[in-house]
């Protein structure tokens, strides 16, 4: 009885340490497996009883449930199913999640990665629409401004266009500087006294109504009313009361001032709020006194009269190339009336016709002819001096009696 129970423990040590042996060998690779590696903690394929006909139990590195002899008798029987009622499928699992996992994970990237962008079709488009930029195809050709038909670009509002004098203008390129028409770039018209009209960018004609109250004057829109200005289109012509609206300059002149003298060479003077001839025999003298046609400006009282020249300016004076002065006597102008020149019978000065003015008696007229009783006679066509006497070479012939 003795060497039975001796014989029993001999045989259960043995067991259990070819158990234990068997435990740490899972981690140790086998020549010819087909498993893992050593260290990964992965089981070969030979290790679950699905090759090399090694004992898929002895594997497992745990004890079963039961006793040591059903332990032995698992490790020796089916492989299918250990002590502890585990199947085989279990270890089954372990292959799939250690072997099988490489098969099963994604590639590096190169299959799951998104495709960068899809392959040019071709050049992109140049840029259109902006000033500057090609004009664009369609409906609409440019954001803004214009498209110039001639550049095929966009232009900004108010820039040139390429045709002559057009400018861009509510959305297309037309003529520009004419009455009525858009201002050309730089605020210039071409129509001749033309101003452009700030207000609406828009050419207006000379004397014509700009906007806020203004008046095109000499090229620009000018505040009107004040002198030498131009005179306003409604209302009052001009500011102050006794200022004149020149009819010919279109300008407000001073009271007392001359206006512009028309193409006809009719000067006029403003005078009681209105331009009025002026220089004249018997017109209102000019500004500063002046007459035309060689008349005197005379004063009486407060009324200036130009005096014809030729005729009596005052008492003793006659009207001479625009001056009244002292007539009669020698060198002087010829009095207006008779006697137009001084002295008596044979001392009686002459009124040279030549000249206009007095000579002295005896002496020689500009025509040739001699001072006699106060008339140049003797030369071609006049009087014989005495009724009788001619100069050298003529005769005295006729009815009455001239020199021939």
């Amino acid at each position: 009885m003795k060497h039975i129970r001796t014989a029993s423990f001999v045989a259960l040590v043995t067991v259990a340490f070819a158990a234990c042996s068997n435990n740490f060998s899972v981690f140790e690779p086998s020549p010819g497996d087909d498993g893992g590696l050593a260290g990964d903690g992965t089981v070969p394929e030979s290790a679950t009883g699905e090759g090399g006909g090694k004992d898929g139990a002895s594997r497992d590195g745990t004890l079963p449930d039961g006793s040591a002899t059903d332990g032995a008798s698992s490790s020796g029987g089916d492989s299918s199913q250990g002590g502890d009622g585990t199947s085989a499928s279990s270890s089954g699992g372990a292959e799939e999640s250690g072997v099988d996992a490489p098969a099963d994970a994604p590639d590096d990237g190169g299959g799951d990665a998104p495709v960068d962008a899809p392959k040019d079709t071709g050049p992109d488009a140049p840029p259109c629409g902006a000033t500057g930029e090609a004009c664009c195809a369609g409906a609409t050709a440019c954001t803004s401004g214009c498209c110039d038909p001639t550049a095929k670009t966009c232009v900004g509002d108010g820039v040139a266009c390429q045709g002559t004098d057009e400018v861009c203008s509510g959305g297309s390129c037309t003529t520009c500087g004419g009455v009525g028409e858009p201002c050309c770039p730089g605020s210039t018209c071409t129509a001749n006294g033309a101003c452009c009209d700030g207000t609406s960018d828009t050419c207006v004609a000379d004397d014509g109504a700009c906007g806020g109250g203004k008046v095109c004057f000499k090229g620009g829109c000018t505040t009107c009313g004040g002198l030498n200005g131009p005179c306003c289109l409604t209302g009052n012509a001009c500011t102050s009361a006794t200022a004149c609206c020149d009819p010919t300059a279109h300008s407000c002149v001073g009271n007392d001032l001359d206006c512009t003298t028309p193409s006809s060479g009719q000067q006029s003077l403003c005078t009681g709020g209105k331009c009025t001839n002026c220089g004249g025999a018997t017109q209102t003298c000019c500004a500063q006194s002046a007459c035309t046609g060689g008349n005197c400006c005379q004063t009486v009282g407060a009324v200036s009269t130009c005096t014809q020249q030729g005729t009596t300016c005052g008492l003793g004076e006659v009207c001479e190339q625009g001056t009244c002065g002292q007539c009669g006597h020698a060198t002087q102008f010829c009095c207006a009336t008779a006697p137009q020149c001084l002295g008596l019978g044979a001392s009686a000065g002459c009124c040279d016709p030549g000249g206009d003015k007095c000579v002295t008696a005896g002496s020689t007229c500009s025509t040739g002819g001699t001072c006699t009783n106060g008339a140049c006679c003797g030369a071609s066509g006049e009087p014989c001096c005495n009724g009788t006497t001619c100069n050298a070479g003529l005769n005295c012939k006729g009815t009455p009696k001239t020199c021939q």
